[in-house]
């Protein structure tokens, strides 16, 4: 019978540069393809953008509930993973000293105002600078980094106020120190 011998281990802390940025965001053009009496009555979702530092389309869909803007989201791709509660508390920490504020309550639009192009990007980037962050950290070599995208966003199945969950995208490879923000 095979015998197993337990490893070792310690726990340390060590001092790491850390980068912490926001994603690129490129807004569609939504001019006159919108039906805007269409989104008057009832609930949609419009895909007004998508997030350009990930490998995968994560898109950016404006939450419109009777004629008005509640919300934007941030879909999250098949390929992101969830982050767990002491990792997210620390990334929600680095986000809101890059930012330098709390996070704001988003306010209703109506979504004539919205769909002007300087509220649609001045809203959307907004949110998604609230939501989302890259952040690299340097890999054992010390010339290289490992970039994520990480998020926080609604849960679509848990619609509770307590609905937001974190999740990180990590892109393809290491990039080389510290051109990932340039």
């Amino acid at each position: 019978m095979p015998t197993t011998i337990r490893g070792r281990s310690i726990k340390t802390t060590v001092s790491l540069p850390v980068q912490v940025g926001t994603p690129d965001v490129e807004l569609f053009d939504l001019g006159k393809t919108v039906d805007r009496t269409a989104l008057e009555k009832g609930a949609h979702r419009l895909i007004v953008g998508r997030l350009k530092a990930s490998c995968c389309a994560t898109l950016l869909r404006a939450r419109i509930t009777d004629g008005h803007v509640v919300g934007i989201e941030v879909e999250r791709c098949k390929k992101a993973v969830p982050v767990d509660k002491h990792l997210g508390r620390t990334l929600q920490q680095a986000i809101r000293k890059l930012r330098g504020r709390k996070h704001r309550k988003f306010e209703a639009i109506p979504i004539g105002q919205f769909l002007k192009p300087a509220e649609l990007r001045r809203t959307v980037t907004t949110q998604v600078e609230e939501a989302c962050s890259i952040v690299c950290i340097p890999t054992i070599d010390l010339h290289h980094q490992q970039c994520f995208l990480c998020c926080i966003g609604r849960d679509p199945v848990a619609r509770g106020l307590k609905s937001e969950i974190t999740w990180c995208l990590a892109f393809p490879g290491p990039t080389p120190w510290p051109s990932a923000f340039s």
